[in-house]
């Protein structure tokens, strides 16, 4: 292999790095408390696909917002985003959403998806 070959597959290596510490970091792949193969490769399998839709996500902002996110920005700034429900004294509901960041609506826009800001009832 040609030097130059070399060194532009070990400038590559950053990203393998980085995957193994999604997984083990952000989505929490390790420890597995399974007992049984089946349900190992199904908590594998979980995160492996998880894992997908996060690079995939990472790729679309990119692509929209001509920056990079991390995985871990992305999960923090998804997860501020919440709903409360309250119910009234004769027992209707009604969702209340919160206000979502800047970033958490350009991850939305990314998507196609609109977040209804506005309280309705269930």
């Amino acid at each position: 292999m040609r030097v130059e070959e070399l060194i532009h597959h070990y400038h590559g290596l950053w990203q393998v790095e980085e995957s193994f510490r999604i997984n083990k970091h952000d989505l929490r792949m390790r420890p597995v408390f399974h007992w049984t193969a089946r349900r190992i490769r199904a908590h594998i399998c979980i995160c492996f696909i998880a894992f997908s839709l996060i690079r995939f996500l990472q790729h679309q902002i990119k692509i929209e917002m001509k920056e990079s996110m991390s995985a871990e920005r992305i999960k923090r700034e998804l997860y501020e985003i919440q709903e409360s429900i309250l119910v009234d004294d004769r027992g209707a509901r009604y969702v209340i959403p919160s206000k979502p960041s800047d970033e958490a609506i350009a991850i939305y826009k990314t998507m196609n998806k609109k977040r209804n800001v506005m309280p309705y009832k269930l």
